[in-house]
């Protein structure tokens, strides 16, 4: 998923303007995708994990897991920079 996520990055400008002609959303795409690519290390990790403790019988944790940190940790953090103001495509705070 690392080199997948590489593709990705390295791809983000011509697979965003296949879809649209605006460049101000192109560029919002992009910055999007480059997030996306970045983090496949990451749910690569996460998918292997789960799946071998699901794998040796280990059901509940890895759902508690999952369950805390797409709701928990995905959530507050999304709810707390929305409540900051945090730009996404800039990574600052909107004036």
């Amino acid at each position: 998923m690392t080199v997948i996520g590489a593709v990705i990055i390295y791809t983000a400008e011509f697979t965003a303007s296949l879809m649209i002609d605006d460049p101000e959303v192109v560029r919002l795409t992009v910055v999007f995708i480059y997030i996306l690519g970045a983090v496949q290390p990451l749910m690569a990790i996460e998918a292997a994990l789960g799946g071998a403790l699901r794998g040796a019988g280990d059901t509940r944790f890895p759902m508690l897991v999952t369950a805390t940190g797409l709701i928990v940790v995905r959530g507050s953090v999304a709810a707390l920079g929305a409540y900051l103001g945090v730009s996404v495509a800039s990574g600052s705070l909107r004036p």
